[in-house]
């Protein structure tokens, strides 16, 4: 092998090297983004953006659209609901355009939620519908138990609780026969509350209970927290409020720690009607007011990024009509120039018409001259060569004359000679 061709793999080679290297990483990073997301959504962020950066650097479409996913996750349980939705929409977008059917699967299911939690059923079910139908043409079994889940959900907020039922127990059906414990966790979670709904508290408890034992042995954060919050909500509707304050009570405390602000913050209003209800008047302040405080710092959080958005809106808007301005007073200035430049060439037009005429008349009246002046001239020949020849008559009339009296003396002379 040459020298240049030996240089040539070994450059090769350590690129490859590089780039398998960094996609590692990047695939590290998201990994650890991932655990972290239902136990620290601030770190989380941390290492998704990482991640993300890492991914634009390499041109790694599939890492770049799993950030933006992860990233919108996390968004979403810390509140930024309109910074989730942009990730989101940035993932599907590049999903749909590499076709990352997994990472579609699970934005179907994200963005779906995201909607259900908007109160808009109509873009759920659609999201939750798709999702359903693309894990079935994916012979995906898993996501279609999940997506029966969804769809279950949003049947649930329409108060069709007969369909939403039946779509939950047809999903905890295809867990069992996959041994998918953490989808069965779901499913329980999810038929309990409809149970609920319906007035079955004896059969929600029942899911509940076995969806508890399934999440503490998952390990899982924050399921844990929704699913003892939930077990303390049917609690409370039986108004068995000393059952559901401890269930309640370790909520808050997961919910807190992981900052789910949402959870947080119902959660507590929860504890604080406990309280109330066994007259534990100065517990139930105290927690409304931790719950009220939790609820001003969301919104001032929220207010501070509305407003910064609105003011970015606006220097946008102002810097996007000073430029129309300038536009309009660019476009006014060239209509202008452009009826100075037709009114000059005009100015020039008459005036080179009226130089023309000008030198025409000139140029006529010096021909007119000329041949005046060659008339005049002709006239005077003609006149001298009309004396010339006058004068030649005169003078030939005068020898005639002159020979006409010589006859005659001589004819007188003869006649007097006769007669002698």
């Amino acid at each position: 092998m040459c020298r240049k061709c030996y240089l040539l793999v070994i450059s090769l080679f350590c690129t490859f090297y590089t780039w398998g290297q960094e996609n590692t990483q990047t695939a590290g990073l998201l990994k650890k983004a991932g655990a972290l997301a239902s136990a620290n959504y601030d770190s989380a962020l941390v290492l998704t953006g990482k991640a993300i950066e890492l991914s634009q650097k390499q041109n790694d479409a599939h890492g770049l659209a799993e950030g933006y996913k992860l990233k919108g996750y996390c968004l979403y349980f810390k509140g930024n609901y309109p910074g989730s939705l942009e990730f989101y929409q940035k993932a599907e977008k590049l999903a749909e355009e590499k076709g990352f059917s997994d990472i579609l699967l699970s934005l179907h299911n994200l963005v779906g939620t995201f909607y259900k939690k908007q109160n808009r059923p109509k873009e759920a079910l659609k999201e939750f519908k798709a999702g359903e139908n693309l894990a079935a043409k994916l012979n995906d079994a898993v996501n279609v138990a999940n997506f029966k889940n969804d769809v279950g959900l949003v049947y649930e907020i329409e108060e069709k609780l007969p369909d939403a039922i039946k779509c939950f127990k047809e999903a905890l059906a295809i867990f069992k026969e996959h041994g998918n414990k953490d989808g069965m966790s779901y499913s329980l979670d999810y038929l309990g509350e409809a149970y609920a709904n319906e007035g079955n508290f004896k059969e929600a408890l029942a899911c509940m209970l076995q969806c508890l034992d399934l999440r503490k042995s998952a390990g899982e954060q924050a399921p844990l927290a929704i699913n003892l919050n939930n077990i303390g909500e049917i609690h409370i509707l039986q108004k068995n409020y000393g059952a559901a304050l401890p269930y309640l009570q370790e909520s808050e405390k997961i919910s807190a720690r992981l900052k789910y602000s949402d959870l947080h913050t119902h959660t507590l209003g929860l504890i604080a009607k406990c309280y109330y209800q066994a007259s534990n008047y100065k517990d139930a302040y105290d927690v409304f007011e931790r719950g009220a405080q939790i609820k001003d710092s969301i919104y001032n959080e929220k207010n501070a990024r509305l407003i910064n958005e609105m003011e970015a809106r606006y220097q946008n808007e102002k810097k996007e009509l000073q430029i129309e301005n300038l536009n309009r007073q660019n476009e006014l200035k060239e209509e202008k120039l452009s009826k100075q430049k037709i009114t000059l060439v005009a100015v020039l037009l008459v005036a080179l018409l009226c130089a023309g005429g000008v030198i025409f008349v000139i140029r006529s009246n010096r021909r007119i001259r000329r041949a005046h002046e060659i008339i005049s001239r002709q006239k005077h020949l003609v006149e001298e060569k009309q004396k010339e020849i006058l004068d030649s008559i005169y003078y030939a009339r005068r020898i005639q004359r002159s020979l006409l009296t010589a006859e005659r003396y001589i004819d007188k002379h003869l006649t007097r000679l006769q007669k002698r």
